[in-house]
């Protein structure tokens, strides 16, 4: 099903107006830091409480090790509580399709997905059956690198290359069982090998343009046009040292539109990065404030239809395509 089909269906539903989608959220690094409950808005930035204040109804939640001791321990531990703060809280569910998160944010709740930051939490000798678990287990996206390059690619952040061998052994598996791969954070050699000839939407989840900005964190315009090409999307970071300028929403709007003049308001999405050691944007300091940047787009010119789509539809229309891609790969 091709993008554009893919939008109509759902543009012809309430989930087009209903859904918001935050693509990046961190709030389960800090269970590892500080004895913290989801619902503890003094002390996170993405609350359970915050999130539905805001409007948030689809939560992609990160599970992040370092590079020291264990990083696969690490994750299933930092996994193990966010399953626990799910149970606790019915107003948060796991879901493991777009079909059930649809089901989710329709009943009221907010919709809890998995994201892995960096390829290296699964693990040096067991990554396969780690994988195929994670993704058992709810694991929707996968981010290849953090900071830090790793045995499967090169990150931004030391000069890393571009795949490995066994990277590529990755990234099809992941293709294979229906997984997003996110690049942000990736260098520049990986990025554009994983876009290249992609057949299915790669993603940047937290990703500002460096044309804007001149940060090696954000991404060049030949990147964000490489992420359009495969149908991707880029999502708006929220930290400051990424926004550059004032930091505030108007600096927002400027990065969504040149992203925009690069690949199209429909390839634009968001991903906070909250609760991950972020300085925030002027204004935003919080998921419950969120309603504050929708209005700030449309003040700037975007239509509703087309905020909507940074809402939440335009990642919900890729989500749903690398989902149904190892059906049609079997036709």
């Amino acid at each position: 099903m091709i993008a554009s089909t893919i939008i109509a269906i759902l543009a012809s539903t309430s989930l087009a107006t209903r859904i918001q989608v935050d693509g990046h959220i961190n709030t389960s690094s800090q269970f590892q830091r500080q004895a913290i409950r989801i619902t503890d808005s003094e002390r996170l930035q993405a609350s359970l409480p915050q999130m539905i204040d805001g409007g948030t109804n689809l939560a992609v939640e990160y599970l992040w090790a370092s590079r020291e001791g264990d990083p696969r321990a690490t994750i299933y531990g930092t996994l193990q509580r966010l399953l626990e703060e799910e149970e606790e809280n019915d107003e948060l569910q796991l879901v493991l399709s777009p079909e059930s998160a649809e089901r989710v944010i329709d009943e009221g709740q907010v919709a809890l997905i998995i994201g892995l930051e960096g390829a290296h939490g699964l693990g040096i000798n067991q990554w396969r059956p780690t994988l195929f678990d994670l993704k058992r287990r709810g694991m929707a996206v996968m981010s290849l690198t953090w900071s830090f390059s790793n045995q499967f690619a090169g990150s931004f952040g030391d000069g890393g290359g571009g795949l490995t061998d066994e990277g590529r052994t990755l990234l099809r598996t992941s293709r294979d069982i229906g997984l997003m791969i996110d690049l942000s954070n990736a260098s520049h050699e990986t990025i554009m090998e994983t876009c290249s000839d992609s057949p299915v939407p790669v993603i940047a989840s937290y990703s500002n343009a460096r044309s804007v900005h001149d940060h090696p964190r954000n991404l060049t315009d030949e990147e964000i046009q490489c992420i359009g090409a495969t149908g991707g999307v880029v999502g708006l970071n929220l930290h400051q040292q990424f926004l550059g300028g004032e930091g505030d929403m108007d600096q927002i709007v400027q990065h969504a539109n040149h992203i925009a003049e690069l690949i199209g308001r429909d390839h634009v999405a968001f991903g906070s990065g909250f609760d991950g050691m972020i300085v925030p944007a002027t204004g935003l300091e919080s998921s419950d404030k969120l309603q504050d940047l929708w209005r700030k787009f449309r003040a700037s010119g975007w239509l509703s239809e087309e905020v909507d789509g940074v809402r939440g539809l335009n990642y919900f229309r890729a989500w749903n395509e690398v989902c149904e891609w190892p059906n049609r790969n079997l036709q």
